[in-house]
């Protein structure tokens, strides 16, 4: 173990004067001497070769975070995963990957595994030190919030009755109705899942770049990949607390659905398509009216044009009695402009 120095960055401080501590897992020693090399001077450090020798140090003292090799002679690196969220004690405790291997389907079963995040080898120092710190970053957050959205959801679970919860559902609707644009939808849908007291990711497809939104601010982008891989429309799919569900461009993924309680977690899942439903409506409304919009604005644009050339129609026939050469090309050249106006409308 590395004890910490009292020196380091922001990230690199956790707890008044102590350093954020990091678990290192890999059962190849050079691979810990990296980590060592790269990480070891901001950090306090602790690096153990197996999976059981993680689970024995987490569940002693929990580390700020783990990093994870996937695979690792005996129990890999996502069963390891799986029983650290299995434990009350260890399962907040984030966990970064670390592989040999980077196709989106290995990075998806550690997410499913309860993972935060995946680097791969041969490391990049710069790339690990930024997932690092975001990572810190997000935990010193959630730390910080832990307690107000524990209380949140325990109010919620006490005051939303099922009538409480068709009355959210309805002021919703109400909110969402006349709303302009995605990213007021998509705050109005993060109030919405606070009134639950859920910890949510929002992923809202655009032609143009998707809007992703979270609690927390940032959204990683293991978990923007996760969105992007959402269920069929109407499906859920579920791992651990995490639940992901998709209607038409909107996904939604749940950070602590409250699986203990299975009959609200039923109930919360209905809840969750009918959201869903309203939502996905309102995003095919806002692109008709955005659609709608720029017709009209086409449409003066046509109008403005077609103007024009009749005015220098007018203004060659009055000073010439017919077209003269020039007057003829610029009536061309605008006519040309024009057609470009009606292709480009006729083409959306």
């Amino acid at each position: 173990m590395l004890m910490p120095d009292g020196n380091g960055g922001d990230m690199a401080a956790g707890q008044g004067d102590h350093k954020f501590w990091i678990l290192g897992v890999d059962d190849e020693s050079q691979n810990l001497e990296i980590l060592e090399e790269i990480l070891g001077d901001q950090f306090e450090l602790t690096l153990v070769s197996s999976g059981r020798a993680c689970l024995d140090e987490a569940n002693a003292a929990p580390p700020d975070l783990i990093l994870l090799d996937v695979n690792m002679q005996g129990m890999d690196g996502l069963e390891v995963c799986r029983r650290l969220k299995a434990e009350p004690n260890t399962s907040d405790i984030p966990v970064i990957f670390v592989s040999a291997y980077s196709k989106l389907e290995e990075r998806l079963a550690g997410y499913r595994a309860g993972g935060d995040d995946y680097v791969t080898k041969p490391f990049d120092d710069e790339e690990l030190l930024i997932k690092v710190k975001l990572a810190l970053a997000t935990k010193r957050q959630l730390d910080s919030l832990q307690q107000s959205s524990t209380d949140a959801l325990d109010v919620a679970q006490t005051a939303l009755s099922v009538s409480g919860e068709a009355e959210a559902l309805l002021h919703f609707l109400g909110a969402a109705y006349p709303l302009n644009s995605r990213a007021d939808l998509g705050k109005s849908m993060l109030e919405m899942f606070e009134c639950y007291g859920l910890r949510v990711v929002l992923r809202i497809e655009s032609e143009e770049d998707d809007l992703y939104l979270s609690h927390e601010g940032d959204v990683g982008p293991l978990e923007q990949e996760v969105l992007e891989m959402g269920p069929d429309d109407g499906r859920f799919i579920d791992f651990g607390r995490r639940t992901l569900a998709k209607y038409g461009g909107v996904s939604v993924l749940i950070r602590n659905m409250p699986v203990e309680d299975t009959n609200r977690h039923a109930r919360w899942k209905k809840n969750l398509e009918i959201m869903l439903q309203i939502s996905n409506a309102r995003v095919v409304g806002i692109d008709n009216e955005q659609r709608l919009q720029r017709q009209g604005e086409t449409l003066l644009r046509m109008q403005d044009l077609t103007r024009n050339i009749l005015s220098d129609m007018r203004n060659a026939n009055d000073s010439s009695g017919g077209l003269n050469s020039s007057s003829a090309e610029r009536v061309i050249d605008q006519m040309d402009l024009l057609l470009d106006a009606i292709d480009s409308e006729v083409g959306q």
